[in-house]
């Protein structure tokens, strides 16, 4: 069985099993309650234990009028654990 663990700014938590492709996946979310540094100890503590942690509601971009500059808490996670971007159209949130 996969398993995904999702962080999101939110609070609470939830699981919830899938199927994907003929696959069983759990997919896991749990909410930081905003809070960058639990969201950098969530990723610590699930790094090699989950196939795929994802961050949830975390703009890349912060956009204020015609400036647009990169959202400072989103540079943060990616030390936590050696994380990479994916790249991903998801990833270009912003907040207007």
């Amino acid at each position: 069985m996969k398993h995904i663990f999702v962080i999101d700014l939110g609070e609470g938590e939830s699981t919830q099993p899938l199927s994907f492709l003929g696959q069983s996946v759990e997919l896991r979310r749990v909410g930081c309650g905003g809070d960058v540094a639990v969201a950098r100890e969530l990723i610590a503590r699930e790094d090699g234990r989950a196939d795929v942690i994802a961050l949830d509601g975390l703009p890349a971009r912060v956009r204020l009028g015609p400036v647009s500059r990169p959202h400072h808490h989103t540079t943060e996670p990616d030390r936590a654990g050696g994380c990479q971007r994916s790249g991903s159209s998801d990833s270009r949130f912003e907040i207007t």
